[in-house]
């Protein structure tokens, strides 16, 4: 986390004890972030030739120095900034990520020589992919279940002999008449995009971009006010676009009737307050090197646990003697009742993902009636074979 901060000098004590206080504040919401680093620049305007001294000219006196060292923060700018004072702060956590630091000349007619500081640290950016998706609404769903009626499936799967060609060509019926019914289609996912960033808002914002690239070359009126209403309509679309989007999750996680409604509730909750793809383990450090990415983590944490115990297999003791202990008592036949397996049908959750074969539960659930009997099929096919 990166952030500026300027005090101007020259204030009262109150404002100094206020200046104090916000800073403090501030700090305890950066540094309570977690898996986040810090790094703070500005002009504190703290009179001091040496960090590591008294501040005796400092209007602060003492009291920035110590709320730095407090909250196991470091100030890495040792030379001045302006005239023989260290006016201009670079403040972090992490000293370690900064590989070099320092103050450049003062630019033109400046007082102030600027600072600087090179991060050495990795940047993962989240790659784009694409993911096939279906339009489950109710509509297709009742197409679907209508159109899986009128297949003989059941009477074709009682001449397999073979569980797997069971399994195969009733998993090629309900797939072949899904892609009838409700075709995939491909998608890119973008997992940087803001929540309600559609095809439609994103073009719209590239025309704002072209606009804007067009009015700052010719500024001329007409092309100004084109570019002013096709950012309106843009930011406009995009507004909409996030309702909706949220209106859908709510309800998705909500209105379920299954008994999930709870857990949505919690989970929603929880993304407001702690957000969301935040990195819960903070930069592990082994006394060598840092480990930042969640890969080097795992990795880490796998090789440390991995050393606290060894097994002797040269003192292995041995297996006991194989018995079979089922020749006395053997089960003849198993029931299937076609009744227990639609009520199975019923009560499965809709929000799990779909398996391999792509048939989520919310096809077996919303087509239980027609897919009972094949199902028991299937089933009593497993036990007796």
């Amino acid at each position: 986390m990166f952030g500026v901060c300027y005090r101007p000098p020259n204030q009262s004590a109150a404002d100094r004890e206020d200046f104090l206080l916000s800073l403090a504040g501030q700090l305890d919401i950066i540094l309570g972030a977690s898996g986040q680093s810090c790094f703070l620049m500005g002009d504190y305007n703290d009179a001091c030739e040496v960090w590591e001294s008294d501040h005796a000219n400092s209007e602060l006196g003492l009291k920035l120095y110590n709320l730095i060292k407090e909250n196991c923060l470091v100030q890495l700018i040792t030379k001045p900034t302006r005239g023989n004072n260290i006016l201009d702060l670079l403040i972090t956590d992490c000293p370690e990520f900064v590989s070099e630091y320092g103050v450049l000349p003062p630019i033109d007619n400046l007082d102030h020589g600027p600072i600087y500081g090179i991060l050495n640290i990795k940047y993962n950016k989240q790659v784009c992919f694409t993911r096939n998706v279906r339009n489950y609404d109710v509509r297709s769903l009742e197409l679907l279940n209508t159109s899986l009626e009128h297949v003989p499936g059941s009477a074709v799967l009682l001449d397999f002999c073979d569980v797997n060609d069971c399994v195969h060509f009733f998993t090629k019926i309900i797939e072949d008449e899904m892609n009838v019914v409700m075709p995939a289609k491909s998608v890119i996912i973008r997992p940087r995009d803001k929540p309600g960033m559609t095809g439609t808002v994103r073009s719209l914002f590239r025309k704002t971009h072209r606009l804007h690239h067009i009015a700052k070359t010719t500024k001329l009126p007409d092309d100004i006010e084109n570019h002013r209403k096709t950012r309106a309509m843009a930011k406009k679309m995009w507004r909409r676009a996030q309702k909706e989007h949220f209106i859908k999750i709510n309800s998705d996680k909500f209105s379920t009737g299954n008994g999930s409604e709870i857990k949505g509730y919690w989970k929603t909750i929880k993304s407001i307050y702690t957000g969301k793809n935040k990195n819960r383990i903070p930069t592990l450090f082994d006394g060598i090197a840092h480990y930042d990415s969640a890969l080097s983590k795992a990795n880490l944490l796998n090789k440390f646990f991995a050393l606290q115990s060894t097994l002797n297999l040269d003192h292995a003791p041995a297996l006991p003697s194989s018995v079979d202990y089922c020749t006395s008592s053997r089960i003849s036949s198993i029931d299937v009742s076609s009744s227990n397996v639609f009520n199975i049908l019923q009560s499965l959750e809709v929000g799990r993902a779909s398996g391999p074969d792509d048939i989520g539960n919310i096809i077996l659930k919303s087509c239980a009636a027609t897919l009972t009997v094949p199902i028991s099929i299937i089933i009593k096919k497993i036990f007796s074979t």
